[in-house]
């Protein structure tokens, strides 16, 4: 518009259903270093009316560490490595996705047993 390339640099001004605005940096019709048209930088300024909406955290659940039925983490780590290359070998010969889902499940099992016990991920 003609009234925006008249405005000088920080000018507060209000577009017609839009909201206000302050003017950056004002139009300019040939850059210094260019020589090309500059346009008009306008920032908008919140009226309060759109705000995010906010989204509940849950908090964090606390649990203690629960002892595997093999004892100790390098054995759970073994079985999820062993798992993980099962899980592959299902995807390199095309397995049907029930057979591909149920070791997926199995693995993710190990991986949260092996989290709760060490508390950090494989």
């Amino acid at each position: 518009s003609s009234g925006i390339n008249a405005e000088y640099g920080g000018d507060i001004i209000q577009l017609q259903r839009r909201g206000y605005y302050i003017c950056d940096s004002p139009y300019k019709a040939a850059s210094e270093f260019t020589n090309l048209p500059v346009p008009c930088i306008l920032i908008n300024i919140p009226d309060g009316r759109a705000q995010a909406p906010t989204i509940p955290t849950p908090a964090p659940i606390k649990t203690s560490p629960v002892a595997t039925p093999s004892g100790n983490s390098d054995a759970l780590l073994a079985q999820i490595t062993e798992q993980g290359n099962k899980v592959r070998d299902a995807k390199a010969r095309k397995a049907p996705k029930d057979e591909i889902k149920a070791e997926v499940d199995k693995l993710l099992a190990l991986k949260k047993q092996y989290k709760r016990f060490n508390g950090d991920g494989p």
